[in-house]
């Protein structure tokens, strides 16, 4: 970042260093952007402040991506419907499927490495079955799906 001699960062604490941003915990980064007492109202912000409150944002965004499957796996196994998961996510069956099924099979390379983590194979197929009829497939057109060994 250039250095716009601008020393003012969030109101009452120093300026962000952006790179630490990286480091912080997720819910340090979603209680801190959502206050909005922290921050200068918009039209009167240095460069600095709409930096650190872009790099917050852009991070806290970066964990709930990679967190919204495990958040949507959950509430299919505690009974709630596919469509009611893909309404809460904003988004179709389908984009849903696809998130659930980049992330599970993380997660049964996984247990399949180490059965203490991940996620097991009757987890798997409990959600997995429920995504394919919701889309009209059948179990096996999700390819993460492992064999036993």
């Amino acid at each position: 970042m250039t250095n716009t001699g601008d020393t003012r960062g969030i109101v009452g604490r120093p300026p962000l260093n952006l790179d630490a941003v990286d480091g912080m915990s997720p819910f340090k980064l979603a209680q801190l952007w959502g206050d909005r007492t922290a921050w200068e109202l918009a039209g009167y912000r240095s460069v600095a402040e709409e930096l650190e409150e872009l790099a917050v944002m852009s991070t806290l965004v970066s964990w709930l991506v990679r967190w919204s499957p495990i958040t949507m796996h959950r509430a299919l196994l505690a009974g709630a419907t596919v469509e009611q998961v893909a309404a809460a996510a904003g988004d179709t069956v389908a984009a849903v499927a696809e998130r659930w099924q980049r992330w599970a099979a993380g997660q049964r390379h996984l247990n399949q490495t180490n059965q203490k983590f991940g996620m097991p194979p009757a987890e798997y197929d409990k959600v997995a079955e429920l995504l394919a009829a919701a889309l009209g497939l059948s179990i096996g057109a999700f390819t993460c799906r492992l064999e036993a060994s």
